[in-house]
């Protein structure tokens, strides 16, 4: 499906230094990408964690500095229909901060909460037309995401709620203002596990808005959903071997649904497996 058979050299150097004591832990990544059919670039994280304990309280804060950089892939370049060998590499800088917090009593009890800021310059995305889908770049993106997590976990029992924020603003080459495509405002992950009679049993659940595209036009609504999923896992010894048996159900509402436009999900899955260990003798 590609527009013309194409090829090229690639390259990527990687280099990675971190420095850490009992408090403090600082780490610098780079990566320089070398592209024959597209620019070349670097990019590097600057991140920083601090760990803070007082008596049964445990506090790490933690900041970072990125710089993006990220060549058009082939099929962006290339596919056809729809693929747009003009592309501009995506350059641009986020900025992160956030708090995590340990409470370790009968329960362990984590609380975190991050946010993370981008500014990106011809942002590439593939947008509907029709039913072809195309690749452009958007001049300017602006995304904000603040993801907050509380955990709790006791023995082999846990549960957990996740709720993520997502506010994303891209700008065309004309001054149109729109969503970013795919990303609901708000989504909740929550999971319940527990142990029983040597059984693990774990049921989770995926809720999201429905997703914008421009201010006035929404996508399809099976992106707006609610989806269950529970699984059983049951671990037994024969001689010097573990076997995990596993069954679950996922989108147990029997949910229709699309991450991506015109791209419908699965709705209710059954699943039956066996993990086999072998130690050795």
């Amino acid at each position: 499906n590609f527009i013309e058979n194409q090829q090229a050299q690639i390259g990527n150097v990687y280099a990675m230094a971190e420095w850490k004591n009992k408090v403090l832990d600082a780490q610098v990544n780079g990566r320089y990408d070398q592209n024959s059919h597209a620019d070349n670039g670097s990019a590097f994280d600057v991140i920083i964690s601090k760990k803070l304990t007082k008596k049964s309280v445990v506090f790490v804060p933690k900041i970072a500095v990125s710089k993006k950089f990220r060549v058009p892939d082939f099929n962006e370049l290339y596919w056809s229909p729809g693929g747009n060998f003009e592309l501009k590499s995506e350059t641009g800088w986020s900025y992160s901060g956030g708090l995590k917090v340990i409470i370790q009593k009968e329960a362990q009890i984590s609380i975190s909460s991050n946010y993370t800021h981008m500014d990106i310059e011809n942002m590439i995305q593939w947008v509907p037309d029709g039913w072809i889908w195309t690749v452009q770049n958007f001049s300017a993106a602006a995304i904000d995401w603040v993801k907050s997590e509380i955990e709790v976990k006791r023995g082999n029992h846990a549960v957990s709620l996740r709720h993520e924020f997502s506010e994303n603003v891209f700008t065309d080459e004309d001054g149109t203002v729109g969503h970013t495509l795919y990303v609901p405002k708000h989504q909740f992950i929550g999971s319940f596990m527990v142990h029983l009679a040597s059984v693990d049993l774990k049921l989770s659940s995926l809720v999201r808005d429905r997703v914008t595209v421009q201010p006035d036009d929404v996508l399809s609504g099976r992106t707006e959903f609610t989806m269950l999923n529970f699984s059983a896992v049951r671990a037994f010894e024969v001689a010097s071997s573990t076997f995990d048996l596993t069954i679950g159900v996922d989108n147990i509402l029997d949910q229709q649904m699309e991450f991506i436009q015109f791209a419908p999900m699965p709705g209710r899955v059954f699943r039956v497996g066996i993990f086999w260990t072998m130690k050795p003798s």
